[in-house]
């Protein structure tokens, strides 16, 4: 972490959660690892994700994982924890996300998104709505130029995940290029979920709900070819996408 000590940072997380009347309890396992346990049922994932979003856009960024017993969600605070701006963005004194509503989107909509600083672009489409919340597949495709919206019509997805959708609606990072209407018999592939206390990998149809659990294998996960289940907030995602590009070698 490059500024401010982690109680500095566990200060300005507990300002957040606070003012926006979230119920979280916090454990401290060592001098260098704090767990913030939000409880879902009680605060909802959608707000939760736009909470992270917002810490993100003032350069403060952690793993997340899920306690799927019993229904929490954890801010993990160790090695992960990256608090780069935080000095330079003053106190809020009261949370509040801005959601321009002049700024909509729908199913199906092609959009593009920055990399890096050089110019180069990233593309998706959003499968489902459920704001705050859409599942978007990104492609194994970087540009410069945005492609023809034909072009994406027989494009494979490289990686398939719930985010936030201020990507689109607050930052504007997200540029809608385009819609190719999503099939009415889309398949969609499992999600996978990892339990923080026994370890075990478990394959959910939904996510979100996390009902119906079934327990897995590593390798029935590469055979599905499931995806992350953990519910990402659009900057989080972005670097997921990037990471998958590189692991691909398109990027």
């Amino acid at each position: 972490m490059a500024m401010g000590s982690r109680d500095e940072v566990l200060r300005r997380i507990r300002d957040r959660l606070d003012k926006a009347g979230m119920k979280y309890e916090i454990l401290i396992e060592d001098a260098d690892s704090t767990t913030v346990r939000i409880d879902i049922e009680e605060n909802g994932t959608g707000p939760i994700v736009q909470l992270e979003e917002s810490l993100a856009k003032e350069g403060i960024r952690f793993d997340t994982g899920y306690d799927m017993v019993k229904r929490k969600r954890d801010w993990i605070l160790d090695v992960s924890l990256e608090a780069k701006q935080m000095k330079d963005v003053p106190l809020e004194q009261e949370f509040k996300l801005h959601r321009d509503r002049s700024v909509s989107y729908r199913e199906g909509d092609i959009f593009r998104f920055p990399l890096d600083d050089k110019g180069h672009f990233g593309y998706g489409r959003i499968l489902i709505s459920k704001s705050p919340l859409i599942l978007v597949e990104f492609y194994g495709i970087v540009a410069k130029q945005d492609p023809p919206l034909e072009a994406f019509k027989n494009l494979d997805w490289v990686l398939r995940i719930y985010t936030g959708d201020l990507g689109i609606i607050q930052s504007r990072t997200w540029k809608v290029i385009g819609n190719l209407p999503v099939p009415g018999d889309l398949a969609l592939p499992p999600f996978w979920l990892k339990d923080p206390v026994n370890g075990k990998l478990y394959l959910f149809t939904d996510p979100i709900r996390q009902t119906g659990g079934v327990e897995t294998t590593s390798e029935e996960v590469r055979r599905l070819w499931a995806q992350p289940g953990i519910i990402f907030g659009h900057e989080m995602a972005r670097d997921r996408v990037i990471r998958t590009l590189r692991e691909k070698g398109v990027l």
